[in-house]
């Protein structure tokens, strides 16, 4: 068992390169968007007459990307991807003892242009890092910011690989969003150097 244990590993480590110089990247992913920083923390404010308290809780996020390789160590890649998180709004009012529940679902999406770099293009699992600036949009509300993260790739074939990752976003705007996304998702590749 273990001797094929061993051999799985050497295959999938020194198989076919991570090679994308030249190539079309077009990919899908899904995931789960986490909160941080003030705005996620339970906000509680307590007047005479009634008490409130607001709280954003994580959500599902999705989206797309297409890029291209300008090395086999470097991409530039856009991305729009859609975040929804629930904002739990409780109201309890003293006199009469009620509590109302008035939570709405937050949606936004996320444009992104990062630069990708493939830490180890040579390997069948290549690590990366990526970063660049976004815009962010809501129903009410547009904000610039920047995002940045870090995932793998694991190549299937030179024109198939998954790829999973973590992407912090810092939202500049009126209020400062930050949020974590947790993604796993598929890349297409097209074309090549000749």
């Amino acid at each position: 068992m273990m001797s094929a244990v061993i051999v799985f590993a050497a295959f999938a480590i020194s198989e076919a390169a991570t090679e994308v110089k030249g190539k079309l990247l077009i990919g899908g992913y899904a995931g789960y968007g986490i909160g941080l920083g003030d705005d996620f923390k339970e906000h509680k404010s307590v007047l005479p007459f009634a008490t409130f308290i607001r709280q954003l809780e994580p959500g599902v996020a999705f989206g797309g990307r297409i890029g291209y390789g300008l090395s086999n160590k470097l991409l530039i890649a856009g991305t729009v991807g859609f975040q929804r998180m629930k904002s739990k709004e409780i109201v309890e009012t003293n006199d009469p003892p009620i509590a109302t529940d008035n939570s709405t679902t937050d949606t936004w999406i996320a444009v992104n242009a990062n630069v990708v770099y493939l830490a180890a293009p040579s390997s069948k699992l290549c690590p990366y890092i990526e970063a660049g600036p976004g815009l962010y949009f809501d129903p009410d509300d547009l904000a610039g910011g920047i995002d940045g993260g870090i995932g793998g790739m694991y190549t299937i074939n030179p024109s198939l690989s998954l790829d999973v990752g973590a992407r912090l976003h810092l939202v500049l705007g009126m209020d400062v969003l930050t949020y974590v996304e947790l993604h796993g998702g598929i890349n297409f590749f097209i074309g090549g150097a000749k």
